[in-house]
């Protein structure tokens, strides 16, 4: 019973937990880490969960952003440009740049799938819910990216239906007096 009651450090260890994992780009452990999280923080401090959530978020976002700008700063020997401009017909540059930014925004995509996720349909993370969808949304714009956007959209549309599916739970977004501000 000890083991499941929260205490003051599991703050500070999910941030670290989460920075590790970003330096990673192991999505998959951030997950674990903020099921765990959840679970331990739920009954006791549901704040704390939302500190995690817009840290792992945030954190994930500043490595979008590190990521644009180094590989726009990124440069290469004029043999590299020219080989890979012969071969492909694009320039390296810019094909290196996409690349390492199309990995980060991929790598963005399922830290912010694992958020959503992770804070599901309670309604009392329905504002965070809302706040992670919007800066999703103008990353993607920011950056020019449809596909990405579309599957946030999507994660929104089955949201939206799950909530009012299940509007009769005790839980649910709908009966909840922040989401019906």
């Amino acid at each position: 019973r000890s083991r499941s009651m929260w205490n003051k450090f599991d703050n500070e260890i999910i941030h670290r937990h989460v920075n590790l994992c970003i330096k990673l780009r192991t999505h998959q452990h951030i997950r674990a880490g903020l099921q765990g999280y959840r679970q331990r923080v739920l009954q006791m401090a549901p704040q704390l969960m939302i500190d995690a959530v817009t840290h792992a978020h945030k954190k994930a976002e500043e490595y979008v952003h590190e990521t644009v700008k180094a590989a726009a700063e990124n440069k290469l020997s004029v043999l590299e440009r020219t080989v890979m401009h012969e071969m492909t017909g694009i320039d390296a540059s810019k094909r290196v740049e996409q690349h390492s930014v199309d990995q980060a925004v991929s790598f963005f995509h399922d830290v912010t799938k694992v958020c959503m996720t992770t804070i599901g349909y309670y309604g009392k993370y329905e504002a965070l819910f809302q706040t992670l969808v919007q800066r999703s949304f103008q990353l993607c714009l920011q950056l020019g990216r449809k596909s990405e956007f579309g599957s946030f959209c999507e994660m929104l549309r089955k949201h939206a239906t799950l909530s009012f599916d299940n509007a009769d739970q005790r839980t649910a977004i709908l009966n909840s007096n922040e989401a019906l501000s």
